[in-house]
């Protein structure tokens, strides 16, 4: 299969991570619907209309994302997004190229999926930011009597280390 077709066969494949009423369209339809606004510097390998959003589709096989893809955000409008699809190349498995561009991608809100052989799956959608981690209170566990038996039965320098651990932990149950 030509370079050509595979991107195609991609983009086609990536209208179903956006659900059932997703297609692809003409950049032209992007730009006379505002979408985008200006030339876009860098070559746009599909575009998918879905509930009045838009998305571009850039197929990569290498990293770091491209400067000209990040400048690419200043020319869409706010219904408009851009969509990175990690496919394979001679060098890195789709799975490689995908973890390379990940961290990068989300510090720019773009969205991110992984071409398989069959079908292209989301890894993060665009604008997606990873949950922060809750402040929580002290949190207290179970430890298996098991293993507090085998704390006590160490004997050497680190035996009076796993008593004390020992009575540590049962005093902070306690409390």
């Amino acid at each position: 299969m030509s370079r050509a077709a595979e991107i195609a066969r991609l983009a086609e494949q990536a209208c179903a991570l956006f659900g059932p009423d997703a297609r692809l369209v003409e950049l032209s339809a992007l730009v006379e619907a505002k979408a985008v606004i200006g030339r876009l510097p860098f070559g746009v390998d599909g575009c998918i209309e879905s509930a009045g959003r838009y998305f571009l589709v850039q197929i990569a096989d290498v990293w770091p994302i491209p400067e000209r893809l990040i400048r690419a955000k200043e020319l869409l409008g706010t219904n408009t997004a851009i969509v990175i699809v990690a496919c394979s190349s001679p060098d890195a498995t789709a799975a490689k190229v995908a973890s390379q561009l990940a961290e990068q991608a989300l510090k720019n809100g773009f969205g991110l999926g992984m071409a398989l052989p069959d079908e292209v799956v989301g890894v993060f959608p665009p604008a997606y930011s990873i949950p922060s981690k809750g402040e929580s209170a002290v949190e207290f566990g179970h430890i298996p009597k098991a293993l507090l038996d085998m704390l006590d039965a160490i004997t050497g320098c680190f035996s009076e280390h796993s008593r004390s651990a020992r009575r540590n932990f049962q005093t902070s149950i306690a409390n």
